[in-house]
């Protein structure tokens, strides 16, 4: 894919040639592959409608390729109506998305925290840290609020599940047959 006679001003930068890709509809690539087609110049708006397999590392987002990335996906990227990503580093990540792809109608953001440092390095983020742990629901609420076609959304649990004699009517939080394990689920849920 791309043009070994070409110029580029970094190694790991790839360039495609103009109308590279023109009747491409789906793409399931790293953020780098993604970018250089929604960058590459096309005669026609490419019908690209799917972009998945890619994540958003929030991690200096002017100086890394999460900055073009969206610049391009805004610029280019208006029939974009399906990202399915592999995570995200913070809700942040998905404002900024959303802005750039308003249109979406499915959007499964993948997995929360886990980032590449600058230095190559993974994040430790631990299961049950504050950090690993989803945004409340209004603030889910609000951002999916910006996305009025969306049809689809996969990656944050809304909902605590809780055992089936908790979930006979009449059972509340304070109910006393039921664990404390689903007692605080139900209070969540009611939150």
């Amino acid at each position: 894919m791309s043009n070994p006679s070409s110029t580029t001003t970094s190694p790991s930068r790839l360039i495609l040639l103009p109308n590279t890709l023109p009747r491409l509809r789906e793409l399931q690539s790293n953020k780098e592959v993604a970018t250089a087609i929604l960058g590459c110049p096309c005669e026609q708006p490419r019908p690209l409608e799917i972009i998945k397999g890619f994540r958003l590392s929030g991690i200096n987002v002017e100086r890394n390729n999460d900055f073009t990335f969206l610049a391009n996906l805004k610029s280019h990227g208006s029939n974009v109506k399906r990202m399915e990503l592999t995570g995200h580093n913070d809700i942040d990540d998905l404002r900024r998305l959303i802005e750039c792809a308003p249109g979406l109608t499915w959007l499964d953001v993948g997995r929360k925290g886990g980032g590449r440092v600058p230095n190559g390095e993974r994040e430790n983020v631990r299961a049950g840290s504050a950090t690993a742990t989803a945004t409340n629901t209004l603030e889910w609420a609000t951002l999916l609020s910006e996305l009025p076609d969306l049809t689809t959304f996969h990656g944050v649990r809304f909902f605590f599940e809780v055992s089936n004699a908790a979930s006979l009517p009449g059972v509340t939080a304070t109910s006393a047959h039921i664990s404390t394990a689903d007692r605080s689920r139900i209070r969540k849920n009611d939150e």
